[in-house]
């Protein structure tokens, strides 16, 4: 065999490949979202913010403007992980779903790495820390118990609370927030319950079971997720 011939027979897999990739993108039937990220402490819109689909990587990204507006393409029928990020702000995930979202107000707030570094800090964890942080929201409701695989620490808002791991958070506030502060990467369950009501995912957040969910947790991300129990 010639290298003329080997080099041709290399081009056209590598050809071949992209096609193939290409292809795959193009069958992918979309629809298209739009929201907002700001800043969780100030407010304002923040500014170049990558958007992307960590689900679907070889799908084009989002960045927000000057408002923190931005536009994206998604799956139409299925699912899938939104990944935001940048240089002032810590990397979070959140879940999307096409079928249950409102797809022209995909918003939330986002905290800048300081502010995710100071969480850490307290809770005695590197800012380097190699596992991911998961975030759960219970709007305005007391005494749901919240349980979490493979979590080391639980943060009520800033108030330090030890726990063994398989974290459990027993007590709500009515501001409903906690956040389990250091997760193994990987795919968890988290189970949301109450003892008169019943909770649910929200949106942006993955599941369709009453009070349970498998969350994806990844290495420097905060996983974001809100629940709903009436």
């Amino acid at each position: 065999m010639t290298r003329t011939t080997t080099a041709l027979i290399a081009l056209s897999l590598v050809i071949g490949c992209q096609n193939s990739d290409t292809d795959a993108t193009q069958d992918i039937d979309t629809v298209q979202i739009s929201g907002n990220f700001w800043d969780s402490v100030l407010g304002t819109g923040a500014d170049n913010v990558e958007v992307c689909l960590e689900s679907h990587p070889e799908m084009a990204c989002a960045y927000t403007d000057s408002s923190g507006d931005y536009t994206l393409e998604i799956p139409a029928t299925e699912q899938s992980t939104l990944s935001v990020a940048s240089e002032d702000y810590a990397p979070h995930l959140y879940a999307i779903d096409p079928l249950l979202e409102d797809l022209n107000d995909v918003s939330a707030g986002i905290s800048r790495r300081s502010l995710q570094d100071i969480l850490q800090a307290n809770i005695g964890a590197a800012s380097d820390a190699t596992e991911g942080n998961v975030h759960v929201r219970v709007e305005d409701v007391e005494g749901v118990t919240v349980t979490m695989e493979a979590a080391y620490d639980v943060v009520h808002y800033w108030a330090d609370s030890d726990t063994e791991e398989g974290a459990v958070l027993t007590e709500t506030s009515t501001i409903g927030t906690m956040h389990f502060a250091v997760v193994e990467a990987g795919d968890h369950l988290l189970t949301v319950s109450h003892p008169t009501l019943t909770c649910r995912p929200d949106a942006m957040t993955w599941g369709e079971a009453e009070g349970e969910t498998v969350v994806p947790v990844r290495d420097g991300y905060t996983t974001v997720l809100w629940f709903v129990c009436d």
